[in-house]
């Protein structure tokens, strides 16, 4: 379900994204560009274990 509500708040931010001029979408991808922190070293093991990547 919660996969379904994130598609869903993706569309919805692209309409509105696509209603913008495209100055505003320059700096609305820009700052979705930046997005979050890289991970730190524990995070990003934590991470590949879960997945299986790494014994």
């Amino acid at each position: 379900m919660s996969r379904r509500i994130a598609a869903h708040t993706a569309v919805v931010a692209a309409r509105l994204i696509a209603l913008l001029p495209p100055r505003r979408i320059r700096t609305a991808l820009h700052l979705a560009r930046r997005g979050a922190r890289p991970a730190g070293d524990d995070e990003a093991l934590r991470a590949r274990q879960e997945l299986g990547l790494v014994p």
